[in-house]
């Protein structure tokens, strides 16, 4: 009784401890939510996110994006290297405490953080040094004898235009070991998935090697645009706010069907949307117009192969040297959702009809047996060493309809992302405006949204 009581005693606890940390999430991402960034580091600082062990990639990733929406972008990128390296670790140790939290509380795992939230590292990692090289300066520590109080003070210090290389090319090293990421997803067997390539790692990384300038890199950026296209032909239309009929799209490419589908019967319900024309259209100009500055012998064969626009054409002898990125709102947050599975159900979907008569003839009445013998549901009978189980069809009839109730974390449906334009005037003239659309180059809600539902529907029949 003593340690029936105590087991009671620590589970309550230890979900406590739990729901103390997901009320504490849900509150550091309103703060975020509503731009109080100071308040929701003070209040990650406290935490028990920072303070229990498990959650230490969580702790770092919160950290780097707190300090990266602040603008401290020399901390930020820091801090996100470190939980790189804390990543990197824990993803490649052991897979024991994986397959042990498989079958037990999930409260006890490590966080390792899904597909596109170790992606995500990686992005403002880039993005980070990136800004650090753009705006020249960083944020450096107040000596102690220097500072008014105890906490940590700041003052800028403006780089060198070497130091500011370095930024951009450690921007451009997040970049390689984000590819890196990616490829290591390919070969490895633990966590295969249809969406083990991203559309905006391919973009960003060649918008960097454009920036570093040489000609290696504006050759590898060629090929990175390439890449970008051929991703959002394969898996745009999955995306919501790429395909216009991407609910008879999803319904008819199941998470478990990845990649097996007959493509004629998938591009009935493909519909391009404005976005994805818009993001199209962007990758075929940045396509032809380094083809044209590096590899102007091959210039005619990409216009024909991408069934260039004349208007694209025309435009490809214009200086294009900025671009604009926007970031807007919020992944939609992991919610438990109760998924329930019994027996009967699971024999249904048995395809091979030996395996169903197998289950049904030998699984059934062995499970109904353990039932009603060592469960003490059904009716048993001992003589010496010996028990006998009665067997009866009210007992397997009860048993085919027992199951189990679970919870899978999931995310809501993205919503359709707004539309935004660039409007530049000119002070002189301020009537003359020139309008151009910005294109939706990294659906991260939609791509979220689908790798979720592929690792629920993987996890399911587990």
């Amino acid at each position: 009784m003593v340690k029936s009581l105590f087991f009671f005693s620590f589970l309550l606890f230890f979900f406590s401890c739990s729901l103390q940390s997901r009320r504490e999430q849900a509150d550091i991402r309103d703060l975020f939510q509503r731009n109080q960034t100071v308040a929701a580091l003070e209040l990650l600082e406290k935490s028990e996110i920072k303070k229990e062990k498990k959650n230490r990639l969580l702790y770092l990733l919160q950290k780097g994006k707190l300090l990266y929406a602040e603008k401290r972008f020399n901390r930020a990128g820091a801090t996100f290297v470190q939980a790189g390296e804390l990543m990197e670790r824990l993803y490649t140790k052991s897979v024991s405490e994986m397959l042990l939290t498989g079958v037990s509380n999930n409260n006890s795992e490590t966080y390792y953080g899904s597909v596109y939230e170790r992606s995500l590292l990686f992005y403002y990692q880039a993005l980070s040094f990136l800004n650090v090289y753009q705006r020249g300066k960083i944020l450096e520590r107040k000596p102690a004898k220097e500072k008014a109080g105890k906490q940590d003070e700041f003052i800028e210090k403006k780089l060198s235009d070497q130091e500011r290389k370095n930024f951009l090319f450690r921007a451009r090293a997040s970049i390689l070991a984000w590819d890196t990421f990616y490829k290591e997803l390919q070969r490895s067997s633990r966590e295969s998935s249809f969406f083990n390539q991203d559309l905006f790692a391919k973009t960003l990384g060649a918008k960097i090697h454009e920036l570093v300038g040489s000609r290696g890199d504006e050759q590898i950026a060629l090929q990175l645009y390439k890449d970008a296209l051929e991703i959002l032909y394969k898996s745009g239309p999955a995306f919501k706010n790429y395909n216009s009929q991407f609910e008879a799209y999803a319904k008819a490419f199941k998470g478990e069907d990845f990649g097996k589908k007959n493509k004629s019967e998938l591009e009935k319900h493909i519909e391009n949307s404005k976005s994805f024309k818009g993001f199209e259209k962007f990758l075929k100009f940045k396509i032809l117009s380094l083809a044209k500055k590096r590899r102007p012998g091959s210039l005619k064969a990409e216009m024909k192969r991408l069934n260039a626009p004349k208007d694209m054409v025309a435009k490809l002898d214009q200086r294009n040297n900025v671009t604009v990125l926007l970031e807007s709102r919020l992944i939609a947050p992991l919610e438990g959702k109760t998924f329930s599975y019994n027996l009967r159900s699971a024999m249904e979907e048995i395809e091979n009809p030996a395996a169903k008569a197998f289950m049904a003839g030998v699984g059934l009445p062995v499970l109904t047996y353990f039932a009603m013998g060592p469960l003490g549901i059904g009716a048993v009978s001992s003589g010496g060493n010996s028990k006998l189980y009665v067997r009866h069809g009210a007992g397997e009839l009860m048993t085919s309809e027992a199951g189990i109730e679970f919870e899978m974390p999931v995310i809501r449906e993205p919503a359709l992302a707004s539309s935004y334009e660039l409007i530049a005037v000119q002070e002189s003239n301020p009537k003359e405006a020139a309008k151009t659309e910005l294109a939706l180059a990294g659906p991260i809600s939609d791509l979220a949204y689908q790798m979720n539902l592929e690792r629920a529907s993987n996890s399911y029949g587990k």
